[in-house]
């Protein structure tokens, strides 16, 4: 068990500069790309804590 702390506005700024598509903006496409980080940490037994 590890414990991971994720700072959330880096990833979501890093993910909506990934699309330059202002459609996949509009439908949050960034929110998928965190559900599938989320998801694969939890595959590796991490905890997660969330830091503002």
């Amino acid at each position: 068990n590890k414990r991971v702390c994720i700072d959330l506005s880096c990833w979501i700024v890093q993910l909506q500069k990934s699309s330059k598509n202002t459609a996949s903006v509009k439908d949050k496409m960034y929110l998928r790309g965190i559900f599938h980080r989320l998801r694969a940490l939890l595959a590796l037994n991490c905890t997660i804590v969330f830091v503002a």
